[in-house]
């Protein structure tokens, strides 16, 4: 960790690090589950707020489903058949999705959009690549950056990689409202209001009058200003630790971050790599590879 994120290893430690490697696993020999994917959380995605908005990646799915067609897709053209392509990449991709616990995603692939790697709200629910991503380049930075994205194909970060903070904000109010009137709402009342009957709509009633109703209650509790700007800055730390678990090698780890563009919030890249730095040594991050099968062996 020394050595990689943070530039600030001793020779002794650099060596020691060289000997190490040799006896590291590369590739995970089983899938993540859901009590992992806990384990990876940032803090900042924890609570009433992550709740009701992982609430409505999974109940509401109706009002963010995208045709190809809206994205500028064309299936015929711009979908791989993942199954039976043996392109590089779509093998990175096909074990990365694997090792995360994410089966059934779809592929497509476009020259040019804004960024290089994007989930895409198909049904079902895909990744989107630039043409740049297939050109030759070591596999575990395929592994970084095409973690990093599928991140946000989990229901705790969906709705940040959909739509932009304002939005995200409107939506996370609207839900509010409907399960509490203590909620104060900040935002345009109108836009707030349409967003609310659409959502009334779309929540099965038990979920909306008992589920959402407890945790919009919670969040009047504790709310405070900034609340969805901290939460999507957590989105995009989680989303680094998730590259950082599939690639584990943190020099390219540390080169993934200065690379990839931000997904949903831009942080300093001191920030991202002191929130690696101290997610590495971490008892989680054991557990995780642990899980995985990557624990590092040394031969006694």
């Amino acid at each position: 960790m020394l050595a990689h994120l943070l530039g600030a290893a001793s020779p002794e430690e650099l060596q020691v690090v060289s000997r190490l490697r040799k006896f590291a696993r590369d590739q995970a020999s089983k899938p993540l589950d859901d009590a992992g994917w806990g384990l990876l959380l940032h803090e900042r995605l924890r609570g009433p707020l992550a709740d009701i908005l992982t609430l409505l990646a999974l109940h509401a799915k109706p009002m963010f489903v995208q045709a190809p067609k809206d994205l500028g897709l064309n299936p015929r053209k711009d979908e791989l058949d993942v199954q039976g392509s043996m392109l590089f990449f779509v093998n990175m991709f096909k074990y990365a999705a694997r090792t995360l616990g994410m089966d059934g995603l779809r592929l497509f692939k476009k020259d040019e959009f804004a960024g290089r790697l994007q989930v895409v709200s198909t049904d079902p629910p895909g990744l989107l690549a630039a043409e740049e991503m297939f050109r030759e380049r070591p596999k575990k930075e395929l592994w970084f950056a095409i973690g990093k994205a599928l991140a946000f194909r989990r229901p705790e970060l969906l709705l940040p990689r959909l739509m932009p903070h304002d939005q995200l904000d409107l939506v996370f109010q609207a839900a509010c409202s409907v399960g509490t009137s203590k909620f104060v709402v900040t935002a345009d009342p109108h836009q707030v209001e349409k967003l609310k009957v659409t959502l009334e709509k779309v929540l099965p009633e038990n979920v909306r009058k008992n589920t959402l109703k407890l945790l919009a209650r919670s969040y009047c509790e504790v709310q405070h200003p900034g609340d969805v700007r901290a939460y999507l800055d957590g989105a995009e730390l989680t989303s680094n630790r998730v590259g950082a678990l599939l690639a584990g090698d943190l020099e390219v780890v540390r080169k993934g971050i200065a690379a990839e563009r931000p997904q949903v919030s831009r942080l300093r890249e001191e920030t991202k790599l002191r929130d690696l730095a101290v997610f590495c040594v971490s008892e989680e991050y054991a557990r995780l590879r642990a899980q995985l099968g990557l624990s590092t062996v040394v031969p006694t």
